[in-house]
């Protein structure tokens, strides 16, 4: 998981630790560092995925957890409710502000950015692993 992020002024990495970290690419260190669960109750980070023009970022667990993020400041900008089971896939729309969630319960989620409201739940026959 992970890549380049914020105009390749960070590198955002996701961890079976549970944690989610924002790096600087040019000094090699941390700047802020996030979790999935909680630091007390770590869950494996199942999914991350970066929008390709804005500097937000989605993250998974293996819990059903989907929080959504700044690339600049670290800061957890929604925690978006709707699966019952690991989040195994997610991705932003291009045209509009509108990002997707897939997981092991079925569940297509797409969720509205600017409300960070959920818009539709899409019920697939089985797992959705990719988006």
């Amino acid at each position: 998981y992970g890549g380049f992020t914020n105009g390749g002024r960070s590198v955002v990495t996701a961890s079976e630790d549970g944690t989610v970290r924002l790096w600087n690419p040019r000094t090699g260190t941390v700047d802020h560092c996030m979790h999935v669960g909680t630091p007390h109750a770590p869950v494996a980070v199942t999914c991350l995925g970066s929008h390709h023009t804005q500097p937000v970022f989605l993250f998974g667990g293996e819990n059903g957890a989907l929080k959504l993020a700044h690339a600049e400041t670290g800061k957890i900008l929604a925690v978006l409710a709707a699966h019952e089971s690991s989040v195994e896939s997610v991705g932003f729309c291009d045209c509009m502000q509108l990002a997707a969630s897939g997981g092991t319960d079925s569940r297509l989620c797409i969720w509205d950015l600017t409300t960070f409201a959920l818009r539709h739940v899409c019920m697939h026959p089985a797992s959705v692993v990719e988006i």
